[in-house]
């Protein structure tokens, strides 16, 4: 290390050890926002520690629900939104599909891939523009490659 980077970096150490002590001294809180402070931080600190001790029954409790949860697939099979699928069971894949004036785009329910954009003002042999290229990965729009290792 020559003696210029040496020199620097003990300046530089010096400055900001300066800097933070007239900060210190000059530009302290008031000791009302600093015991204030102090007040949120352990009634923050006494919730965490109910609402871990709260989990902790509730943890107990919940082996009962799960099983019956498990054994009642009819909750799964009313074909809802959002329903809860139970483990094991593979969801339906769907496409949903989005139209504007401008593009239309494909959406795969497994993944939320984009599966296909298609531009309606510009066309490749009488058909919109598709924006995706197709593989038989079935990757969709957005996947990440890097080297021969790939996100799915």
């Amino acid at each position: 290390m020559d003696k210029r980077t040496l020199l620097a970096v003990v300046l530089s150490v010096i400055v900001i050890t300066v800097g933070f002590m007239i900060q210190s001294t000059f530009f302290m809180p008031p000791q009302e926002e600093i015991a204030q402070q102090q007040e949120v931080a352990e009634s923050a600190e006494t919730e965490s520690q109910n609402r871990n001790a709260e989990e902790a029954v509730s943890q107990s409790e919940e082996p009962e629900r799960n099983e019956t949860a498990a054994t009642e697939p009819q909750a799964a099979a009313t074909g809802d939104p959002g329903r809860v699928v139970p483990y094991g069971d593979e969801p339906s894949r769907q496409s949903v599909r989005m139209e504007t004036e401008v593009f239309e785009v494909t959406f795969d329910s497994k993944g939320a891939k984009v599966v296909s954009i298609k531009l309606k003002e510009h066309t490749d042999e009488g058909e919109p523009l598709e924006m995706v290229l197709r593989s038989n990965e079935d990757q969709g729009a957005f996947q990440l490659h890097f080297g021969q290792a790939y996100s799915d």
